[in-house]
């Protein structure tokens, strides 16, 4: 390899890390903040469950969660 073709590699891999890096670390960060905010969304609703003497779905809930750490595991 070339010297010149050796630098516009290195340049093409900067912009590949820096731009297409920073696009995925957003979509990784707005992705966790989603999934904080719905278990956020389910917790506070289950313990409106409680509060009215009611019995939460178990099943709802444990289908959620495994949704919400299959999208971490995803999303990673």
């Amino acid at each position: 390899m070339s010297l010149p073709s050796i630098n516009m590699l290195t340049s093409f891999l900067n912009v590949l890390y820096t731009d297409w890096g920073i696009v995925f670390r957003s979509i990784r960060v707005s992705s966790y903040t989603h999934i904080f905010n719905m278990n956020g969304i389910a917790k506070s609703a289950i313990k409106q469950d409680k509060i009215r003497k009611k019995v939460p779905l178990k099943s709802e809930f444990y289908i959620f969660t495994f949704k919400s750490a299959l999208q971490k595991i995803l999303f990673y």
